[in-house]
């Protein structure tokens, strides 16, 4: 069983160490740039403050109460589980990874099993999907999804069976969480009342 495991880890160093962007190629910079955006667009920190502005504008934001909530939750509940696999794991990020240009990171952030980046992007994927939004806007974030787990490999960020697992993991506590503790708008909108009425008012 170990010599199986031990091929399979061969075979996925050897794929993502090719995946990888080297900084000799003539597409480097232009590439990179596009690969770090991506990175940004998928990291945890812009996602929660975009719940808090959800939060903050109330029913001003376009989304009902139930969509806030239950992003917030899969934000959470995937945040946490992530973390706690790679605690658990604890598999190494691939040695040309350029730490230095990595965004907020904390120190379970080392490991690389799951890909954090790709278990959330799926997770959103999954929830827009869910939300049945028009097609072309659900496909649009399903592509953007695809993209932001692409961009582990080549950024050095993680190996591919990393972002694989990243994204199955993503799906199975997006649909677990839609299947079993979506919050419906009656009970979201009376957990916001509470929340609002704990906050001092920042309406003019």
């Amino acid at each position: 069983m170990s010599g199986i495991v031990e091929k399979i880890s061969r075979w996925d160093k050897a794929v993502s160490r090719r995946l990888y962007l080297r900084p000799s190629s003539p597409y480097y910079d232009g590439a990179h740039l596009v690969m770090l955006w991506l990175e940004y667009s998928g990291h945890g920190v812009p996602w929660f403050i975009a719940v808090l502005i959800l939060f903050l504008l109330g029913d001003s934001s376009g989304f009902s109460p139930s969509v806030t909530l239950n992003l917030l939750t899969l934000l959470v509940v995937d945040l946490l589980l992530a973390a706690l696999i790679k605690a658990i794991v604890q598999r190494p990020r691939p040695g040309y990874n350029n730490k230095g240009d990595m965004f907020a990171t904390v120190s379970v952030d080392k490991y690389s099993f799951p890909s954090g980046h790709t278990t959330r992007v799926v997770t959103i994927a999954a929830l827009a999907q869910a939300l049945t939004m028009r097609s072309s806007t659900a496909a649009a974030i399903a592509v953007w999804a695809a993209f932001v787990s692409t961009s582990r490999i080549v950024l050095g960020r993680h190996h591919v069976l990393d972002v694989v697992a990243g994204a199955i993991i993503g799906l199975s506590t997006a649909y677990g969480l839609l299947a079993y503790v979506w919050i419906d708008d009656i009970t979201a909108t009376a957990v916001l009342k509470v929340v609002y009425a704990s906050i001092p008012r920042w309406q003019v």
